[in-house]
């Protein structure tokens, strides 16, 4: 008896595991917390132009989409993770083309600055 009911709570734990990543994989967007190695770079000889890139340490999912938002003089950019696929990975490098009148980038719904453009009155 005692067995059929270990099999019964460890098969109940899997489909609530399951069901758990696949609601959260709905509607996961990756936060600033759950990058490794996040960087940001400038490209070489330009003013205006970025790299993002890390590794998002959630090893059941893929990065699956990027999404750039524009508000006032700031960009947001949200990364969604999906479901593994052979062609999809978990890291990630987003080069980003920043309009002049943008001075600050966030990541993730919990907006963490990642980027500030130097205000140089000698400009």
């Amino acid at each position: 008896m005692k067995n059929v009911s270990l099999v019964v709570l460890i098969f109940f734990i899997s489909i609530v595991s399951l069901n758990t990543q696949n609601a959260y994989c709905k509607n996961a967007t990756l936060e600033f917390d759950d990058v490794h190695s996040f960087a940001v770079e400038n490209l070489q000889g330009t003013k205006n132009q970025i790299i993002i890139s890390g590794l998002a340490m959630t090893s059941f999912f893929a990065v699956g989409s990027v999404t750039i938002t524009f508000h006032e003089n700031s960009l947001c950019i949200y990364i969604t993770m999906t479901k593994p696929q052979k062609w999809l990975r978990g890291d990630f490098s987003v080069p980003i083309i920043i309009p002049d009148k943008v001075n600050e980038i966030y990541f993730g719904h919990k907006k963490k600055l990642i980027w500030m453009r130097e205000h140089n009155p000698r400009e």
